[in-house]
């Protein structure tokens, strides 16, 4: 069996190399193999529910958590704010303001923006809403909620 530090020097370097790799050819592979369509249901399906599943969220939130779940990709923007990141700041804006219409979040531009982003991006919040969740789901069976 490998020592822990070999696999943690291997997955860093790993890491790295997927990273780079993917960052020159400017997204992941295979566009053709994903339904875009379907893979957005999937991300209004999965955000329909997690809300409903969590003890403090209104339930008629989804937008409100993909809109939030596809911003925090770019970064905290507390964190940008203290780094001074302006570039990350505006992006962050820019990928916000793309999901309002009249000031309210709109299903539909979400759906025009997530047509737009790249793949990695889209899989990225299926992968993180599915992530989330199981994680909400783990807390209700730890503290269950009190029948009323």
């Amino acid at each position: 069996m490998p020592s822990t530090k070999r696999v943690n020097r291997t997955s860093k370097t790993l890491k790295k190399r997927i990273h780079k790799y993917v960052c020159k050819n400017i997204d992941i592979c295979c566009e053709e193999d994903i339904d875009r369509n379907f893979a957005i249901e999937q991300i209004f399906t999965l955000y329909n529910i997690i809300p409903n599943e969590m003890y403090d969220a209104h339930p008629d939130e989804p937008l409100g958590f993909v809109n939030n779940d596809l911003s925090k990709f770019i970064g905290y923007t507390i964190t940008m704010e203290k780094n001074n990141d302006k570039e990350g700041i505006k992006l962050q804006k820019e990928l916000d303001n793309a999901m309002y219409k009249n000031k309210k979040l709109d299903k539909t531009k979400i759906t025009e923006l997530l047509h737009n982003v790249p793949l990695y991006y889209l899989l990225s919040l299926i992968g993180y809403a599915h992530y989330r969740l199981a994680e909400v789901q783990r807390v209700n069976k730890l503290y269950p909620r009190e029948q009323k």
